[in-house]
């Protein structure tokens, strides 16, 4: 339908406008993407060493810190914490 309202050379514009959005959300997206996924690999390999290093008592305790994170710094404190 576009096309039907603007000229040619209008509408070319408006795709190239499109064509950024879209690979500007793109390139967003994946790098939020490989992010998250580095952070949860971090996470995990806290996980595996907290395992190997914290006693059972300091585990379950943790496990009950988890409960009162509400928010993403909340949870960073909690990952941060030298146990």
């Amino acid at each position: 339908m576009l096309h039907k309202e603007l000229r040619p050379e209008e509408v070319k514009k408006v795709m190239e406008i499109r064509t950024s959005w879209h690979t500007k959300g793109w390139q967003e997206g994946w790098q939020r993407g490989l992010e998250e996924g580095l952070q949860q690999g971090l996470e995990v390999g806290r996980r595996e060493k907290a395992q190997e290093t914290l006693s059972l008592e300091e585990l379950d305790e943790l496990a009950e810190k988890i409960f009162e994170v509400t928010s993403e710094s909340d949870l960073k404190k909690l990952l941060s914490v030298e146990h």
